[in-house]
């Protein structure tokens, strides 16, 4: 029986305002959906905990670091590079529903 590969993710946000802790509760069902229990996902706010960003060289926001499955893989989210991110992460089977989560966290409207 193949064991199932665990996903470490830590996200860096600056500031935990309703939309941002939305997206967050959203890409966490998504993650849930897609690897079960094979996961966790740490939320790090730079404005409360700036020496974890500062230790990660983390110099914008918001930016997602893959942890495992190796190799480590740290992305700055941008809305204009969806493939990018999700290719950068090796999440690509994640595409569209990753890439909701991402516009929700900018404010993009769904159209």
């Amino acid at each position: 029986m193949k064991e199932k590969k665990h996903y470490s993710l830590k996200l860096y946000v600056t500031g935990l305002s309703p939309a941002v802790q939305e997206s967050i509760t959203k890409m966490e069902e998504i993650l849930t959906d897609k690897f079960g229990e094979n996961f966790d996902l740490e939320v790090i706010d730079v404005l409360s905990r700036p020496e974890l960003a500062e230790g990660e060289k983390i110099f914008a926001t918001p930016t997602i670091i893959r942890l495992l499955p190796e190799p480590v893989t740290k992305v700055i989210l941008d809305l204009r590079s969806k493939e990018r991110v999700l290719i950068g992460l090796n999440l690509i089977e994640l595409k569209k529903e990753i890439a909701d989560a991402i516009g929700d966290m900018k404010g993009e409207k769904k159209g």
